[in-house]
């Protein structure tokens, strides 16, 4: 399971993903905030994190993952520093015939 951690108290976090076994710092000033609707958000926003690690890109802040990608389905939660879970959902790879496609990230 991919695990993004917030921690307001240090305004610090990690994403620790379970393929390569890498732990990496998120950027800035991390934080997970309540929304008037009552509802808990991510800075930097967990899914978009998770994407960034499977995602080549110049604007990338997290490394890309250096596991192969194989196909199925793995579970993401983002976690405050109390063990709150703010965030979940599913990381998919799909295999196409003999192509396996890119992964996607989902919110439960």
């Amino acid at each position: 399971m991919f695990r993004v951690n917030y921690n307001n108290e240090s305004y610090e976090g990690t994403l620790v993903c379970p393929f390569c076994g890498g732990s990496f710092p998120l950027p800035g000033n991390v934080r997970t905030f309540t929304r008037d609707d009552g509802n808990t958000t991510t800075y930097p926003d967990a899914r978009n994190v998770v994407h960034c690690h499977f995602h080549r890109d110049d604007n990338s802040f997290i490394p890309v993952c250096t596991a192969p990608v194989k196909p199925g389905t793995t579970a993401w939660q983002a976690i405050t520093e109390t063990g709150d879970i703010v965030a979940r959902g599913r990381v998919i790879i799909e295999q196409v015939d003999n192509i396996i496609r890119a992964p996607h990230i989902v919110t439960d």
